[in-house]
């Protein structure tokens, strides 16, 4: 499917992980009769099938041990899935990128020793389209994990960062913290992070919802086999369900930073009040001891022409002393 190649794209060396922002869903429906690609037979290609690829989004920590809580490293990493499905032969193809092997050893547990039956089955139609269906459960599954924790550690930061200035004491002696233009940035920072979030979350329950309505749809399309539309129907429904869970789990999350977000906003205005309460309060006492400087400036002159004026004169004198024992010498 051309249309991988798009999600593909996204991996490789970044300095700055902007293809977070793409997200996408596409899909290639050929199961009409008169529509369909050369088969295979060899191959278990039958030319009738439907292709489609999309890319969630999840988070891990990756580092636990760090003391400092904003030192801690979290991991934001996408997996773009494309997959094909024969709808005569129940041929499956399933194209997974990702920067890690996790899902992978996922997949490998999925249809491994101690799996499910159902989900590793492959011997007729059916059970071909039910592992398949598995199978994306298990990759919207993983785009759920760990976003309740990486919320949680940005609410903390925000706690720890700010918290002083909401309910710190402005007596003497209290405890305080002394904010600078450096902290503005951070939380700007933080903001930038949540909005993040906010914008990952929704990507993952628009591609979510599309690959929700692609089954609904598919089931009901005319050109469905008819045996199969009819043994998938319970399938299908149950996949529906697990997939609105999921998506009313993100939609929590979303809420959650939305209101996270508020409250870095409102916290960062409040501290550019104090700091601007700061440096008004510091102008008034520059402004006073300059004030005070003068009016010291003018006493010193005025005591000085006073002593200028009134300050008598003094004089030193030296009396030398009479010469005593003053001896004749005969001259012989």
């Amino acid at each position: 499917m051309p249309a991988y190649l798009d999600f593909i794209s996204m991996f490789g060396a970044q300095v700055q992980p902007r293809e977070l922002r793409f997200s996408g869903f596409s899909t290639l429906l050929m199961i009409h009769e008169s529509s369909h690609r050369p088969g295979l037979p060899a191959l278990g290609r039958s030319g009738r099938l439907f292709q489609l690829c999309y890319n969630l989004v999840g988070v891990s920590l990756k580092a636990t041990v760090v003391k400092d809580l904003k030192l801690r490293e979290w991991s934001v990493r996408q997996a773009a899935i494309h997959h094909q499905f024969d709808i005569i032969n129940g041929t499956t193809l399933w194209i997974v990128t990702k920067g890690r092997i996790d899902i992978q050893q996922r997949f490998k547990q999925l249809t491994g020793a101690n799996a499910r039956a159902e989900d590793k089955a492959f011997t007729t139609l059916f059970e071909c389209f039910r592992s398949s269906l598995a199978a994306h459960l298990m990759y919207c599954s993983w785009s759920t994990e760990d976003w309740h924790g990486y919320i949680r550690w940005l609410e903390d930061v925000l706690e720890a960062e700010t918290t002083l200035a909401i309910y710190g004491r402005r007596s003497r002696g209290s405890a305080y913290q002394e904010y600078q233009q450096r902290h503005i940035q951070e939380l700007q920072n933080w903001k930038d992070k949540t909005s993040e979030v906010i914008m990952l979350l929704e990507a993952n329950m628009t591609t979510l919802t599309a690959l929700q309505s692609f089954y609904v749809r598919l089931r009901r399309n005319k050109d469905f086999p008819a045996l199969l539309k009819a043994q998938c129907e319970d399938e299908i429904q149950q996949f529906a369900s697990e997939i609105d869970q999921m998506i009313h789990g993100f939609k929590m999350f979303k809420s959650r930073a939305f209101l996270l977000a508020g409250i870095i906003s409102d916290r960062r205005e409040l501290i550019e009040k104090v700091l601007h309460q700061f440096q008004e309060q510091y102008i008034e006492r520059t402004e006073v001891l300059s004030k005070n400087l003068e009016k010291e400036a003018i006493g010193m002159r005025i005591i000085t022409i006073i002593t200028l004026l009134y300050l008598p004169a003094t004089f030193v004198s030296v009396r030398l002393p009479p010469l005593h024992g003053h001896q004749e010498q005969d001259i012989h």
